[in-house]
């Protein structure tokens, strides 16, 4: 299903529209008499607003996924962290806690999953004769000018903020966040195989075109809940018989799969939002991608067996039957309405 990503798995042993205020003016008005002026403020009536404005999501270029806080020290974080400002800044050189630090933070692929419009477009390895890192700064090597990744990495904000602001709300839940944004990504994004309008296998491509394999598929929805306060990640299972990727995510500290290509609507042709494939526990995921090993870019290691990490979901409360498509979401009685056949049915959610 993804060949390239594959291939590049290979090579570096990994890889993996829109949804569903008072103001108040004064004027001075001047007024005469036969020895005197006088300044009288005139005021109009104040109006009471009867709608909220809605409070927009903004980026935040400071990702963090807790439950990778055993394989991946905090150390990391903050030098990741302090390569994102800089980054954002156009700026040659960061600091960072050590060489190891340096190497995971400059890493393409931890890039596409934390801060995709700079995967491939920066390297920690050095073109100059310079030494990557030294005395706790490590230097930023971009492979286009340093001035024009700013602008990319400023419309990659926007394009995932509209994406946030269009659907998904403040107050929502982590799981009303993780549909809503499941169900934009299978109304608008759709399947494309390398090669197709001279596209390249970046998520970076993906979340800016709307068309990608399952890697950039997997990896935009887990960049977009982790925007939103969700923790996610991108996972897959590669293996000589098959290769696929998709999404992990924490709701309420239970751990669920979610598959945003095999649900898309443009592959089924239809304007129906099948529920099947989001939200699995690991017995439904295994019914498709049997590979037990499974692994992250994110991972300094990659391989879930090389980790503390434990890609394990077990919970089937949130679980659609098969051929289950979506009717409405309730989000007063938090109840998802959905049907199988023509008999109306419903999943409660917290």
């Amino acid at each position: 299903m993804n060949k390239r990503i594959t291939s590049l798995l290979l090579i570096t042993a990994i890889l993996i529209s829109g949804c569903n205020t008072n103001v108040t003016n004064s004027d001075q008005i001047e007024s005469h008499s036969s020895d005197m002026t006088f300044i009288t403020a005139v005021s109009e009536p104040e109006t009471t607003t009867t709608e909220t404005e809605k409070q927009l999501f903004e980026y935040n270029p400071h990702p963090y996924v807790s439950f990778l806080s055993g394989e991946i020290p905090q150390d990391y974080w903050d030098s990741f962290n302090n390569l994102s400002d800089a980054l954002r800044k156009g700026e040659s050189t960061f600091k960072c806690s050590s060489e190891e630090a340096y190497k995971w933070c400059t890493y393409w692929g931890t890039l596409y999953i934390l801060m995709p419009a700079a995967s491939l477009m920066i390297s920690g390895e050095s073109n100059d004769g310079t030494t990557p890192f030294e005395n706790g700064t490590g230097r930023i090597y971009y492979q286009m000018p340093a001035e024009d990744f700013v602008t990319r990495q400023a419309e990659f904000e926007k394009a995932v903020m509209d994406i946030i602001n269009s659907c998904v709300e403040q107050d929502d839940t982590d799981f009303e966040k993780c549909f809503k944004l499941y169900d934009y990504i299978e109304s608008n994004f759709t399947y494309e195989d390398y090669g197709v309008n001279g596209n390249d296998d970046s998520c970076y491509y993906t979340m800016m075109n709307k068309r990608g394999l399952c890697a950039q598929l997997g990896a935009c929805y887990a960049h977009l809940l982790l925007q939103c306060g969700v923790e996610a990640i991108s996972v897959g299972c590669f293996d000589p018989s098959i290769s696929h990727s998709w999404t992990y995510m924490i709701i309420d500290g239970k751990a669920y799969h979610s598959d945003p290509t095999w649900a898309l609507k443009s592959e089924y042709h239809t304007d129906g939002l099948y529920l099947y494939y989001f939200l699995m526990d690991d017995s439904r995921r295994n019914e498709s991608c049997p590979v037990k090993d499974l692994q992250s870019l994110i991972l300094p290691n990659y391989y879930e067996s090389k980790s503390n990490v434990d890609f394990a979901a077990t919970d089937t409360s949130l679980s659609f039957p098969q051929r289950a498509i979506f009717d409405s979401l309730d989000e007063d009685n938090k109840t998802v309405h959905y049907h199988v056949t023509e008999e109306p049915e419903e999943l409660k959610y917290k």
